[in-house]
């Protein structure tokens, strides 16, 4: 399926939800009562309010993590991409068919970090 989408109905698309701006300037609102991880406030195609929960673990608990995206599919299992940023130096990390994704994240990020610089690549 085009896109990475294992299923029609998994594709995103313009008509989607969209992120409803507090002050009407269509930025998303980010909702504070969601502890460290925080919320997603959006409004669907037809209005209908919809909240959405950050399940990224590393927000809150791995210091420097700044957030970006987790995932799921049967073909690609268990994914993650993760930013870091510690000391003004940022660790982009993406990982694949990562049953122990969590852990791992950190393991790689603390290797990363006391790396100092360079790209390197490691297998989950």
């Amino acid at each position: 399926m085009p896109g990475g989408h294992e299923r029609p109905r998994d594709a995103l698309h313009g008509a989607g939800p969209r992120p409803s701006g507090g002050n009407g300037d269509g930025e998303p609102r980010v909702r504070e009562d969601g502890g460290p991880r925080g919320r997603l406030d959006l409004h669907g195609r037809r209005g209908e309010e919809i909240s959405l929960e950050n399940k990224n673990l590393l927000i809150g608990r791995y210091r420097g993590a700044i957030g970006v995206k987790t995932g799921f599919t049967e073909s690609a299992g268990k994914c993650l991409v993760a930013l870091a940023e510690r000391g003004g130096k940022r660790v982009l990390l993406v990982l694949l068919n990562a049953p122990d994704r969590w852990r791992k994240a950190e393991e790689i990020l603390d290797a990363a970090f006391a790396r100092g610089s360079g790209a390197f690549s490691a297998r989950p």
